[in-house]
């Protein structure tokens, strides 16, 4: 369980396994947040593989990060060339950075390979979207929602498939609220946005436990190599 120790009111839903917590950063805000969150990660950090230098992500803090949280990659780009190929899992398409057409297009592709595709859009503009992935007969499509007039619990309610995640908070619409787990920087000083997301989306998996090793005697007084994962129940070898 996450526990967080200031005070934010978002985190009794996340703590609760309601919500999953996502925290979106640019290259440029990355060092700040990082610095902020000092190893309270949230469940998942997103970034950009597309942009400027100030927007896309440094190449090396991907596979840095990866061990401690998990990651979701936006490509930002008109073609949505890199979503296409697999080499990122979203496709920013709000305002303009990616186009539908091209959104429509490599979802396709994706989709052919067996892959998810997500799309990151704004509320107003959602329901045109669903529409344009109907109609194109796509099945494994999910969205991210912009609505920073949401409250957690409205974006908590948006949560189910298709809809993945729901950004809810960002500088401009709740400038003096804390970023979870950054000791109570605020998104304004961070610029960094919040989402709720579906519990345990992208979140980092957890690696299996050690194995214990040790000596079974059975009543014949015989010993035995023994394994165990969690120290109660064991195995014999053969």
């Amino acid at each position: 369980m996450k526990v967080f120790k200031d005070g934010h009111p978002a985190l009794a839903a996340i703590v609760a396994g309601n919500a999953g917590l996502m925290i979106d950063v640019t290259g440029g805000n990355l060092p700040g947040l990082l610095a902020a969150l000092d190893g309270r990660w949230p469940d998942v950090l997103a970034g950009y593989v597309t942009g400027t230098p100030d927007i896309d992500w440094p190449g090396d803090e991907w596979g840095k990060l990866r061990p401690h949280v998990g990651l979701f990659r936006y490509d930002q780009s008109p073609a949505l060339g890199l979503f296409a190929s697999g080499a990122a899992d979203g496709a920013d398409i709000e305002r303009g950075a990616g186009t539908v057409g091209h959104f429509i297009d490599g979802a396709r592709k994706r989709e052919a390979r067996g892959w998810y595709s997500w799309a990151y859009i704004d509320q107003a503009d959602y329901p045109a979207l669903t529409a344009e992935v109907k109609a194109a007969g796509l099945k494994r499509v999910q969205y991210g929602i912009a609505n920073w007039n949401d409250s957690l619990a409205q974006a908590q309610a948006q949560l189910g498939p298709p809809v993945a995640y729901v950004q809810w908070a960002s500088p401009s619409s709740n400038p003096n609220k804390p970023v979870p787990g950054a000791g109570g920087k605020t998104l304004s000083a961070l610029n960094v946005d919040l989402n709720a997301t579906l519990p345990g989306w992208f979140r980092r998996p957890m690696p299996p436990p050690p194995t214990k090793r040790g000596v079974l005697v059975t009543p014949d007084l015989m010993s035995h190599p023994a394994t165990s994962a969690d120290g109660h129940a064991w195995t014999v070898a053969g």
